[in-house]
């Protein structure tokens, strides 16, 4: 059954801002355990729901697309980076309230490639925004902040809700130094502190033979505080000057805001996967706030939440009514197993399957049982002994040698892919078991299982 509209008075309707960040780990917002976060605390304090969240995929480009259209890549489309492009159908969120009535307006640095994947297109206004958000002190990143809402509110039309979907830079590799402050005793201390970490720092490391270096680690941890706090606090800015906060004013704008990631961040820290490969409970779990305009109003999920739901919890806080095709919305309170995915690695498909405990484990458990997270690998070609440098080259490493040339190597690849079933590729098939405690910043245990 298609989308169809609860009420065809779209005068009274709220606006819907929907915020995502390239990358934020969960247990990196302060409400969730990591070092004070005053913005994403604040509206976690008055949300109708936030916590932890399981994205679709740790690709980011696929994991917008799980939230554009409310459906699994496998239905949408966008399968990852290298193959497909969004469906018309399912109809992207955007598409969706316009029919409602909504004047939609999309920001992103990608806008450029927009077409390339079909994402945030169909929008009636399009606004760019910066890549990263630069290391500088609080007036800059409050000029940028009001440079950027004030294109954004330019777009708005007297009469008409607005959609504004805003996706902005997170935790994103490069991670710069973990200090803006003065230069320290020595040259040499200040070179490691300036120098940024990149993706090509972990290209090598995260592989079986060669795991992450403990120093490195250590480094990207100390980064994460700083950089947590400057994506805040633009954020935070951005939001006032829209005239979503401070909460507790009469002036505040009556709006759905939801503010989610796309991925979390990847160190290696529990899988034995490529970087950017993996789907471990850093890489999956993101912070999650929905806020309603009734301070009163509460949405009562149990068990994991997936991402995914976002699509048909907007479209239903203005004023619609989601097929059934789509993941059902945060108001339904029965729970949901979250699946993501990731297509077209070396030579393999990965899934992820996240359920909650039966209603019994969950009632002995006292409510605040672990979750289990069944892990699925299929193989669709034999590994490639060059995948790993290409991967270097397409990141911008020169010092590598190849015998072919790196696109040969990714449509050797793309060629044995569409040959092969999604869930089963040659038949090769790896299965493993693990537990996320419900303490939440504890590593999950592995139990491998035979394939049936």
């Amino acid at each position: 059954a298609a989308e169809t509209a609860v009420s065809s008075d779209s005068a009274d309707r709220p606006a819907i801002v929907l915020v995502t960040f390239g990358t934020l780990r969960a247990r990196d917002a302060g409400f969730l355990g990591g070092s004070p976060t005053p913005t994403l605390d604040q509206l976690a304090t008055g949300a109708a729901w936030a916590g932890p969240a399981i994205s679709g995929s740790s690709s980011p480009l696929v994991s917008l697309g799980i939230l554009a259209t409310g459906a699994p890549p496998a239905r949408n489309g966008l399968l990852s980076h290298d193959f497909g492009r969004l469906h018309a159908e399912p109809s992207p969120l955007a598409t969706a309230l316009s029919a409602l009535g909504y004047r939609t307006i999309a920001c992103s640095p990608i806008l450029s490639l927009r077409h390339r994947w079909g994402l945030f297109v169909g929008f009636d206004a399009a606004v760019d925004c910066p890549r990263a958000i630069p290391m500088c002190d609080s007036a800059e990143l409050a000029e940028a902040a009001d440079d950027l809402a004030l294109r954004l509110a330019a777009e708005e039309r007297a009469g008409e809700p607005t959609f504004f979907w805003i996706h902005l830079p997170g935790l994103s590799f490069p991670l710069l130094s973990e200090t803006a402050q003065p230069r320290g005793e020595t040259a040499e201390a200040n070179i490691e502190a300036e120098r940024p970490i990149t993706a090509l720092d972990l290209y090598p490391a995260v592989a079986p033979e060669t795991p992450v270096p403990p120093d490195l680690r250590r480094q990207i941890e100390r980064r994460v505080p700083p950089a947590m706090a400057r994506v805040d606090a633009h954020l935070g800015r951005l939001l006032h000057t829209l005239g979503l906060l401070p909460a507790d004013t009469p002036s505040r704008r009556p709006a759905v805001l939801a503010v989610t990631a796309t991925q979390g961040l990847d160190t290696g820290e529990e899988e034995i996967a490529l970087y950017g490969e993996s789907l471990g409970r850093s890489t999956l779990e993101v912070p999650l706030i929905v806020r309603l305009p009734s301070t009163a109003a509460r949405l009562t999920p149990r068990g994991p939440v997936g991402t995914v739901r976002l699509w048909s919890t907007l479209f239903e806080a203005a004023g619609g009514r989601p097929a059934l095709a789509r993941a059902p919305s945060l108001w339904q309170p029965a729970p949901q197993p979250v699946l993501s995915s990731l297509y077209l690695l070396d030579g393999v498909n990965r899934f992820s399957w996240i359920d909650a405990p039966s209603a019994s484990d969950e009632a002995s458990a006292g409510g605040d049982s672990d979750w289990r997270q069944l892990l699925w690998t299929a193989r669709f070609a034999p590994a490639d002994g060059e995948y790993v440098d290409a991967l270097r080259v397409r990141a911008g490493e020169r010092d590598v040698r190849l015998s072919r040339t790196v696109r040969r190597i990714f449509d050797e690849r793309r060629r044995a892919f569409v040959k092969a079933p999604l869930l089963t590729g040659g038949g090769q098939v790896t299965l493993e078991l693990r537990t996320w405690p419900a303490a939440g910043r504890a590593r999950g245990d592995v139990a491998p299982l035979d394939a049936p």
